[in-house]
């Protein structure tokens, strides 16, 4: 499959697909080798939690993926891509996946009738959260 978007930053690459995000750690990359970076990591879009941007300053910017289950071998940088120039790029960028990701939680959503107004619930959990009422 190929990916929607591909951009390479500092350390390593990010590339967007359909319903995931891939972040590359390729073994060229010598700063991400030094910082403890390495491999390929995927974060599907239901477990991405919020996206975060970071314009760069004086030193880097970042486009920071805050995840609901975090792997305890990832140090804290393997959830970010980070770069040094373009931040306009990187900002447009950080929009699109905001709005691709967003957008396909939008579509995921059902909207179960509960007793105090409407719940909304993630379509992937939904038998979950009906065995949990039935009990």
């Amino acid at each position: 499959m190929q990916p929607l978007v591909e951009k390479r930053g500092h350390n390593g690459t990010i590339r967007v697909y359909e319903d995931y995000i891939e972040l590359d750690r390729g073994f060229y990359n010598l700063a991400a080798w030094t910082a403890g970076l390495h491999g390929s990591h995927t974060f599907h879009f239901s477990d991405i939690a919020s996206i975060n941007f970071k314009r760069r300053g004086f030193f880097v910017g970042w486009i920071k993926f805050d995840v609901k289950t975090h792997n305890k071998e990832f140090v804290n940088n393997d959830y970010a891509i980070t770069f040094g120039r373009h931040n306009d790029e990187w900002e447009q960028l950080a929009d699109y996946i905001k709005e691709t990701v967003y957008e396909y939680k939008r579509k995921k959503l059902v909207h179960v009738r509960a007793r105090n107004g409407m719940l909304h619930v993630d379509k992937s959990h939904l038998l979950e959260y009906l065995e949990l009422e039935m009990e």
